[in-house]
């Protein structure tokens, strides 16, 4: 997924049997955005339909996804969660995530399946969020989110 003159850049993704990896680049520094990831699998239980601050920006917001679970990184990199939606764009803490490394253009995120809920087999819906002070400025990709096979590997 690649987009060209906004602040995000690209969205690779890969899995192997235990985890979901993503990577995502930009073409500026991503330090002072908090940067979030929405999944949504084929059971995703209670689910939201926007993502955190989606209220603050309607036009950058158009997934038209059942949003799950968030892989969210704050501002500056310094921590990130995974969250559970309760419903009614409420999210819950579930726990921190450990595996995330995050550069001045770059982050990427190792989720284990299990944690959120998928396995070999499943398809996952995927949407990367970027907000500023509490205000969502950008969305990838900015039409429907992108759907991925989570094949049998071997």
């Amino acid at each position: 997924m690649q987009m060209s003159n906004t602040l995000l850049r690209r969205l690779y993704f890969g899995y192997n049997p235990a985890e979901l990896c993503l990577r995502l680049e930009a073409n500026a520094d991503l330090g002072r955005y908090s940067i979030a990831v929405y999944l949504s699998g084929e059971e995703s239980g209670r689910v939201n339909a926007h993502v955190r601050f989606g209220g603050t920006s309607a036009v950058v917001e158009n997934h038209g996804m059942s949003l799950g679970w968030e892989a969210a990184l704050n501002a500056g990199g310094a921590t990130a969660t995974l969250s559970r939606a309760a419903g009614n764009d409420f999210w819950e803490t579930v726990n921190p995530i450990r595996s995330v490394a995050f550069s001045q253009r770059v982050v990427e995120w190792r989720l284990p399946l299990a944690d959120v809920g998928l396995r070999l087999g499943d398809n996952v819906s995927l949407v990367v969020a970027l907000a500023l002070d509490g205000v969502l400025t950008e969305i990838l990709p900015t039409g429907e989110a992108v759907i991925v096979t989570l094949a049998p590997l071997g």
